[in-house]
């Protein structure tokens, strides 16, 4: 891992808004309504935190019809934990 991707993951990683969607999309896929709910955030405000863990490779997304589900990259994750 080179220096670039270890400061994305750790600034990926000091949010505790970031920490709660990590520990909610743990082993499954969320919807994101969903995450809205558990994490009583905007939309636009759960977009950007979103964005930090996709540029971290840390999670990403997949469209299910119109519902879009947020997943934890747990190869990715795990990677850059080591």
């Amino acid at each position: 891992m080179n220096c670039a991707n270890c400061g994305r993951t750790c600034r990926a990683l000091v949010n505790p808004v970031r920490l709660r969607i990590i520990d909610l999309i743990d082993n499954r896929t969320c919807a994101i309504s969903k995450l809205l709910r558990e994490l009583g955030v905007s939309e636009a405000n759960l977009s950007q935190h979103h964005a930090v863990l996709e540029a971290a490779d840390i999670a990403g997304t997949r469209r299910d019809g119109k519902r879009i589900h947020c997943y934890l990259s747990i190869a990715k994750a795990k990677k850059s934990a080591n």
